[in-house]
């Protein structure tokens, strides 16, 4: 870190105004925008595998191969409409299931107060997501980041007095009224509370929906329960352990459970696990392009402003640039390759569904590897092809009558036909 602002980061002086401008951490997997603001807070949870079923998962590619002569002969009449037209079997265009948010981890202030020096930032080595501020009664921080090896959203709020609700909430831009939500907050004892919230898809057309569950950890303050929100009065301090799980059928909420019983219930330990692995990918590429310590503290905000002024190459906004696009990367890489949106979205109705466009996109958001000699995000995309080959080979006897593959021009990451 250089003093007054990250050299590996960003941050900025406001919290976000919208989804699109919050700071993110992810782990390949389970993904997190962080708001970052200290009288509501909200925790939008993403991962890889949410799409809406939409009917088209058991949708077979056409067997159009014994018009293969009939196309060619049309081609080469210049009857392109027509061929076309006999390469098909009828059907309707059917779009690949969209990608969409999970939910929102919401802690709203019992009686916020005016706030002073508010600062939040991403530290890319780490995957950590930050805030700061002070009000009358004192130093606020709060830390965010989604663990690697232990895949799990983990979340802190230390301040002098905390009076907080906290709930777990499928309220998110764009639902669907087909999409179903149900929330539930119990205590465990008197400083632990479980929240678990159930999302439920539209039925018979693909996957059931997705279960979600936060434990929270109360340090020297009382929880009590009002509804579905957990009530903290005077705590020192709270720690959120969110972890998220999708199926075909209704989620065990048992196993997120066990899942959440096997962590410690401590942010340092949780990060001292994660970090190395985090950093161990960010820390193998450098760019120095001999910016001043006082270019490199200016917020994302206003070096931003300052290139829309001046067009000119920014050596600040281009090195910030640059690390920015590797941590993208690295967090939004795993379990699968980088989505159109990443790993993040913060409303329903994702544009182009959110997919893998595999004629383009994929290769250009995965180009960086190279540069920032990232295998791990090669074996990302190994990963999606080999869950799919099986239908890509299908794809290729049926549309060209060959052996092979042929791969969808999209994918929505469950099948490749």
């Amino acid at each position: 870190m250089i003093t007054g602002g990250p050299r590996h980061g960003i941050h900025d002086t406001a919290p976000a105004a919208r989804w699109e401008d919050a700071f993110v951490s992810g782990n390949g997997e389970t993904g997190v925008l962080v708001v970052g603001d200290p009288a509501a807070e909200q925790l939008i949870v993403t991962h890889h595998r949410l799409v809406l079923p939409n009917g088209t998962r058991e949708m077979r590619p056409p067997a159009v191969a014994y018009r293969l002569d009939e196309v060619r002969d049309l081609v080469l009449a210049s009857e392109a409409e027509a061929a076309q037209h006999a390469f098909s079997d009828g059907r309707r265009l059917a779009w690949t299931q969209p990608f969409h948010p999970g939910f929102a981890v919401a802690l709203d202030r019992a009686n916020p107060a005016p706030v002073t020096g508010y600062r939040r930032e991403t530290d890319f080595r780490t995957g950590e997501v930050s805030a700061t501020w002070t009000d009358v009664a004192g130093a606020w921080r709060s830390r965010a980041f989604v663990s690697r090896p232990d895949r799990v959203l983990v979340f802190e709020l230390v301040g002098p007095a905390l009076d907080v609700d906290v709930r777990l909430s499928g309220e998110l831009p764009g639902r669907p009224a087909g999409v179903g939500y149900a929330s539930v907050a119990e205590v465990e004892d008197p400083r632990h509370a479980l929240l678990t919230i159930r999302g439920t898809y539209p039925p018979g057309l693909g996957a059931y929906g997705f279960v979600g569950g936060t434990r929270l950890v109360a340090v020297d303050g009382p929880v009590r329960v009002d509804g579905d929100r957990a009530v903290v009065r005077g705590a020192s301090g709270l720690l959120l352990l969110t972890v998220l799980d999708r199926g075909d059928a209704p989620p065990d909420e048992g196993l997120l459970r066990q899942r959440l019983d096997a962590l410690p219930a401590e942010y340092e330990q949780l990060l001292a696990r994660h970090a190395p692995l985090h950093s161990a990918m960010y820390e193998r590429v450098e760019l120095d392009l001999g910016v001043s310590p006082a270019e490199r503290a200016q917020p994302v905000g206003e070096l931003l402003a300052a290139q829309r002024r001046d067009p000119s190459p920014s050596p600040a906004l281009l090195e910030a640039v640059f690390h920015a696009g590797r941590y993208l990367l690295i967090s939004s890489s795993g379990v699968l390759p980088p989505r159109l949106t990443g790993l993040w979205l913060g409303e329903w109705g994702a544009a182009w569904s959110g997919d893998f466009t595999t004629d383009a996109n994929v290769n250009l958001q995965l180009a960086g590897a190279g540069v920032g000699a990232l295998p791990e995000v090669v074996q990302s995309l190994r990963a999606l092809i080999a869950d799919q080959i099986d239908d890509w080979r299908e794809n290729a006897r049926a549309v060209f009558g060959v052996r092979g593959v042929l791969a969808p021009s999209r994918t929505d990451g469950e099948h490749g036909r």
